[in-house]
């Protein structure tokens, strides 16, 4: 109760400070959202996951599945095209990661991750290293950064996990021999941070599948991952030109959140935007911003 007392008075100190900016710069609509402990599902130890995988779980601190990631695991085990849906830090990326290196494991399949920028993509990379049983698998990076020796390793012994972002794919497709050559048996494409994948850049995205699919033949098998999508079944068969499977998680991490929408009145986003960054700092809080 003392969380909402001072959450309460946290929302009213940020309407009277925004107006005495301007009259009509203030606090519109406020909601508040409580998630509770999430649903879980069975421990890693009952799992049918390759015995390597079940060990690098339990090493790195898994011992059971959400219920939302043992349905992606079962699903995606099973061939289908999934999209999840799930908040950020709710355990969404080991949603795709768990199912995607255990069939890596069993089938020796080779899968390609898209994500929207080479930054992520690189710090994804340490994400699939983390579950990697020593010397039973490789992940690497292929994008405009990768050097040309370890281009070569990569064409000449391809991994089975190829990360790589859409302007590579695009400039790839279309330019590079060795590139085409490094996705030779790819059988299962995952798109993080789908979200992005709208407008423009969404029917970009698209026609790169297109592409990938004239490549690599029918049977191709879609994940697409995504914490904000409004409607994730749409996107994925806009993506994909083909049925999907949604598998919703958590909105976010377990506790309290306030939403509060602003108007900035005659005044610039920006200018808001630096108001109320000194105005929650004033109050003690930590602030993250996007804009």
């Amino acid at each position: 109760m003392v969380n909402l007392l001072v959450s309460n008075e946290v929302v009213d100190s940020v309407d009277v400070e925004l107006q005495k900016v301007s009259e009509k710069c203030r606090v519109i609509h406020v909601r508040r959202e409580v998630v509770g402990d999430p649903e879980y599902g069975p421990m890693v130890g009952e799992l049918s996951i390759h015995p390597m995988l079940s060990r690098a779980l339990l090493d790195y601190g898994i011992e059971r599945l959400y219920s939302f990631q043992y349905e992606a695991y079962l699903k995606i085990m099973g061939g289908s095209n999934v999209v999840i849906v799930s908040g950020t830090a709710t355990g969404k990326t080991e949603a795709f990661i768990i199912p995607v290196i255990d069939r890596v494991l069993r089938e020796g399949l080779r899968a390609l991750i898209i994500y929207p920028t080479k930054a992520l993509a690189r710090d994804q990379l340490n994400r699939f290293i983390q579950f990697s049983p020593p010397l039973s698998y490789r992940a690497a990076v292929f994008d405009g950064d990768t050097l040309e020796s370890e281009r070569r390793r990569i064409v000449e012994s391809p991994p089975h996990i190829l990360i790589t972002n859409p302007d590579m794919i695009h400039f790839g497709l279309a330019y590079s021999s060795r590139f085409r050559r490094a996705l030779q048996g790819v059988k299962l494409v995952v798109l993080d941070e789908a979200h992005v994948y709208e407008g423009a850049f969404g029917s970009h995205m698209r026609m790169i599948i297109e592409r990938l699919k004239i490549l690599l033949g029918s049977g191709l098998q879609f994940i697409a991952s995504s914490a904000t999508t409004g409607n994730p079944e749409e996107l994925g068969k806009l993506l994909f030109n083909d049925d999907v499977h949604v598998v919703y998680g958590l909105p976010r991490r377990r506790g309290l959140a306030y939403h509060v929408l602003v108007s900035s009145g005659h005044l610039s986003r920006w200018t808001v935007t630096g108001r109320l960054i000194s105005i929650l700092s004033s109050l003690g809080l930590k602030v993250l911003t996007f804009t």
